[in-house]
């Protein structure tokens, strides 16, 4: 829960705390976007977030049906845990939950599926995590120090998952569509292929999250008809 520079010598995986369920960048779901690349900027690989935030308080802020679901997609491709929270209400019925509809949950069955795909893969960057350091969530400069752009803020809420998927969760309401930087290299989303450095904007209905791969790469030819 709370640490120091070197803890992650002694702990397995940090958590990044009591968000709102709501989708500012104070204490809501892109904070965890923060949290992921600051993380991993500071020398601890391995962190998660609670799915569909904790702090819930009655009238002020409660989940959204779109809140958990996209909060269900970004953490299918981040961390090596995927779980949710009911929250710390303790009229926690009244909070919506991965299984308070049937389609909340089947998209949770959904993505929970896609983690579980991801296992080998994951598995892969957390011996990579133990053997370097690097993390599995990466910011794109990581993956691309070449290319400028990737240095500009406005692309900080996009990320590598190690060096094969480029990933643009989407963390505002009510977005059906995603402006996705391609950096200086090229990339494909399972039959339209992107690439020099352009900025795209592309369909991102709810269960759908824009996800890239690498092209050419045999992990991504691998797991995209899989994860599709």
């Amino acid at each position: 829960r709370s640490g120091y520079t070197g803890s992650q010598s002694i702990v397995p995986m940090f958590w990044l705390g009591d968000q709102l369920p709501t989708w500012d960048r104070k204490d809501g779901l892109k904070t965890v976007m923060n949290g992921y690349l600051a993380s991993a900027l500071s020398g601890i690989p391995i962190v998660h977030s609670d799915i569909g935030g904790f702090t819930a308080i009655v009238r002020l802020f409660a989940r959204s049906e779109q809140l958990l679901i996209r909060w269900i997609e970004l953490e299918a491709f981040t961390s090596p845990a995927f779980r949710t929270h009911e929250s710390n209400s303790r009229l926690w019925c009244s909070t919506l939950q991965v299984d308070s509809n049937e389609n909340l949950l089947q998209m949770f069955a959904k993505f929970s599926q896609v983690y579980a795909i991801l296992a080998p893969y994951r598995t892969s960057l957390m011996e990579e995590a133990y053997e370097t350091g690097v993390p599995l969530v990466r910011p794109l400069f990581m993956e691309f120090p070449d290319d400028e752009k990737t240095h500009c803020s406005t692309f900080d809420l996009q990320f590598m998952l190690g060096s094969e998927f480029l990933v643009a969760p989407v963390l505002d309401n009510f977005k059906k569509k995603q402006d996705v930087y391609f950096p200086s290299t090229t990339l494909t989303d399972i039959g339209f292929i992107y690439s020099l450095s352009q900025v795209v904007t592309v369909d991102a209905e709810l269960g759908t999250p824009p996800v890239f791969y690498m092209e050419g790469s045999s992990i991504g030819e691998y797991y995209a008809p899989l994860i599709q």
